[in-house]
């Protein structure tokens, strides 16, 4: 695309009620005004209410953007999208929650690669680490098509073929015997035949020089798992690899008085802080860039256990797609151009075909100095998600603009990073009251710890945003001024033009599960990968989705109806009261992530229009999926980090002997990736090899059940990540999505397609959940149990 200009016809949605007012134009002849582009339909909007007598100017408003939104969405999205708007099948949602989100969602990603179901979906939705995952993919669908130096062009399942870990098998120069655990003959025969690894090697054992499995992909992936220290590609483990780049803590410290001037004294919206940058670099190079030559990845030194990489050129070097930078590599970033491009030759090439992919950031609420005493209430609209796409980006709050991110000189990895800067002054995940998040605000304020990005707020003047840039603290847009300038305006009008700038902070400041994009596009069918944190398996990503929906308009109400608000799940008991008391609950209840009772591991639930009451097994019968009624209701495939722990002691492991007479652990059975289950109800249970060998490896006897694996901390995960922290996550997401294979396939037929699968899903799990209900957690890591060796805690179960 050539370079941008704005133009004010791009914008949509952005007349405030007090200028339609002013105009006497109603919210309906607003809809009007926005210009039809090309010929395809309008995906389902809600009606015209036949009376307005009971809405207030802000409702009316409200309800006017929704539909506007609508149209223009329509207007440039349906020309790339798989299937058409009327037809929308299959939705993927990555979530937030760091590098373990993208181990997880990478997991779901190959999981549909392998059963045919990723190409062909219609959208993906990413927030934070979610949009790592969906970097990956794209990255490595686009590059070969459209960049000369490249290995060439690998289907979307071999871009996830991995090795399998081999228990008990070390590369040579790493001390021997660091597992204390093995597998049986039998298994390690099945692990040998699948393409295995030993414990320092990133690709499978050579024939001839070569791998014997092309798992360079992930082996590169997961190498560089420490992505605050780019460009280090790295065979140590957890324990042993603490993964900050000192260079750039230092950096930081140096910068950070300096950067005073532009965010404190002046208000400059321009980036300070060298961790945001490093941050963004390390995300770029270790899912933007693949190894030059695979057999590099078998010469990682034994000691220390990493490489340090370069890339001499943007055509020679260790990988491609990156080139010299400061310090470490910089990697060469997809452009929203680029994806244009892909989506556009699609339509003549099927082979490079991929879903239209939805970047959620959040549009900070409070962009200013005073932004981390952010007193405003919880977002009710969904206002404050900011999408980005090839093709158009905005929120609700400052409306959209017909024109790819680059308009602000933003790339697709820029806003993968935007979505994900979780360190910023302005966030309001953490800290539940301003007191709280004023002290991490000024902490990250004075730290020059801001990850988040600012672009010109295309609903104001250049002539104001110059006029801000050169005048001092306190007589830029701080909130006192907003509020003298602006005086009279409606709340979300004063919002949407308070500040010259918008600051583009981490999507789970919102929505973080990337499920609202997808409804608002009629998707029918969302696989869902809910892998924030979440040790208590309270499910609040999903409790928020809920309290977001239940503010849109009800079906019956004078506003028309036809919004799917109503979320129900039926394997999770009275899951509305546990939602409506979460945040007072004392001491924390959840649903047991290390105790997951069903055979169909994937949760099923359901968006609709109707309400169900009261909930139960029933609750997502008779969905529908016709956009007669407006919306079409929406099937949920939950896909969560959750295992069942005496399961995988009782049936997986046992303990036997060795020649010294130590007890040890031995595991008898697992999945490897190309398995799939059977009908047993034991085998539906059993955990997949990788996960389970990182699971017993990184076994803490006081922690009993309740082991951090599968829910390590969003923050820890993210700066002490490692390669088979990743493998386990990846492996547990990827052995989840294939039970969805039946139901996926027969949804892909016609909108109601598996009806009765899914149904019969519904009403098992909510059998198998009773005893599940939300309740004080036999995990609460608050009360441990005796520490034990790993082997006596393994085998309490075992035959």
């Amino acid at each position: 695309m050539d370079s941008l200009q704005f133009d004010d016809s791009w914008v949509c949605v952005t007349d405030t009620a007090a200028q339609a007012k002013k105009r006497q134009r109603t919210p309906q002849s607003l809809n009007d005004s926005v210009p039809a582009v090309g010929d395809s339909p309008s995906p389902p909007v809600a009606d015209q209410p036949t009376s307005e007598t009971t809405l207030t100017d802000q409702q009316r408003e409200s309800l006017a953007r929704t539909r506007r939104e609508a149209m223009l969405r329509s207007a440039l999205e349906q020309p790339y999208i798989n299937t058409s708007a009327e037809s929308a099948n299959l939705g993927i949602a990555l979530s937030g929650g760091g590098s373990k989100a993208a181990a997880f969602g990478s997991g779901v990603l190959a999981g549909l690669a392998d059963i045919d179901q990723l190409d062909s979906a219609s959208y993906i939705s990413t927030v934070s680490g979610g949009g790592y995952a969906a970097y990956f993919y794209y990255t490595h669908k686009i590059f070969p098509h459209l960049r000369k130096d490249s290995l060439g062009v690998a289907s979307s399942k071999e871009l996830y073929h991995d090795c399998v870990r081999l228990p008990g098998a070390t590369t040579s120069g790493r001390p021997q015997g660091e597992d204390d655990f093995e597998a049986t003959a039998e298994l390690k025969n099945r692990i040998e035949a699948a393409g295995a690894c030993a414990r320092y090697e990133l690709v499978t054992r050579d024939v001839n020089g070569k791998p014997t499995l092309p798992n360079h992909y992930q082996g590169f992936v997961r190498c560089q798992q420490d992505m605050l220290n780019p460009g280090k590609c790295s065979i140590e483990s957890t324990m042993g690899d603490f993964g900050l780049s000192g260079a750039m803590v230092a950096s930081n410290l140096l910068t950070a008085i300096p950067s005073y001037l532009s965010t404190i004294v002046f208000d400059w919206g321009i980036p300070t802080s060298p961790a945001a940058e490093t941050y963004r670099t390390g995300i770029g190079l270790a899912y933007g860039a693949t190894v030059r030559h695979p057999a590099s990845l078998k010469n990682i030194p034994a000691n220390p256990g990493y490489l340090q990489y370069a890339c001499d050129s943007p055509n020679t070097g260790f990988a491609l797609d990156c080139a010299p930078g400061p310090g470490y590599p910089s990697p060469i970033p997809l452009t929203f151009e680029e994806l244009l491009e892909t989506y556009r030759s699609a339509r003549t090439a099927p082979e490079r075909r991929v879903p239209f992919w939805i970047i959620n950031a959040v549009a900070s609420q409070q962009r200013s100095f005073f932004g981390w005493w952010n007193i405003s209430p919880p977002n009710t609209t969904s206002s404050d998600i900011f999408e980005m796409t090839a093709v158009s980006h905005g929120s609700g709050r400052y409306g959209y603009v017909s024109a790819p991110p680059s308009l602000h000189k933003l790339t697709v990895l820029d806003a993968v990073g935007a979505a994900a800067a979780f360190l910023d002054p302005n966030q309001n995940a953490v800290g539940s009251s301003p007191i709280k998040r004023g002290a991490l605000g000024v902490l990250m304020r004075l730290g020059n710890v801001d990850w988040g990005i600012d672009i010109s707020n295309y609903n104001v003047t250049d002539a104001r945003r110059t006029l801000h840039t050169v005048m001092p603290f306190p007589f830029f847009d701080a909130p006192i001024s907003k509020h003298i300038l602006h005086r009279g305006l409606p709340v979300e009008d004063k919002e949407r033009v308070g500040s010259v700038f918008i600051r583009l902070i981490d999507g789970g400041n919102g929505e973080n599960l990337g499920v609202n994009a997808l409804l608002k596009r009629g998707a029918r069918n969302i696989v869902i990968s809910d892998a924030a944190q979440d040790e208590f398996g309270n499910f609040a990503d999903v409790c928020e989705l809920r309290r977001r929906l239940s503010h849109l308009p009800d079906s019956s109400s004078e506003v028309g109806g036809g919004f799917a608000k109503n979320l129900y799940i039926p394997g999770l008991p009275e899951f509305s009261e546990h939602c409506d008391t979460l945040r007072t609950a004392d001491p924390p209840k959840g649903y047991g992530v290390h105790h997951w009772p069903f055979s169909f591991p994937v949760l099923v639930g359901c968006v609709r229009k109707q309400k169900i009451e009261p909930e139960g097994a029933a609750s997502c019968d008779d969905l529908d999926m016709t956009t007669e009624n407006g919306q079409p209701d929406a099937r949920l495939f939950i896909v969560k980090p959750a295992i069942n722990v005496p399961h995988l002691r009782a049936q997986q492991t046992w303990h036997v002997q060795n020649s010294s007479k130590e007890l040890r652990v031995q595991i008898r059975d697992c999945l490897l990736p190309h398995e799939r289950v059977t009908d047993a109800v034991a085998s539906q249970r059993m955990l997949n090899c990788d996960s389970a060998l990182f699971f017993i490896s990184n076994w803490e006897g006081k922690l009993g059940d309740c082991q951090r694996f599968p829910q390590h901390s969003t923050v820890l995960a993210t700066a002490n990540s490692s390669n088979s922290i990743y493998a386990a996550y990846r492996e547990l997401g990827r052995q989840y999505v294939h039970r969805l294979e039946p139901m996926l396939k027969l949804a892909g037929q016609s909108p109601s397609g598996g009806r009765e699968v899914f149904e019969r899903i519904a009403h098992e799990q909510f059998k198998q959940s009773q005893g599940f209900n939300s309740k004080a957690l036999p995990c609460d890591k608050t009360q441990h149990t005796p520490t034990r060796s790993k082997a006596s805690i393994l085998s309490a179960s075992s035959p």
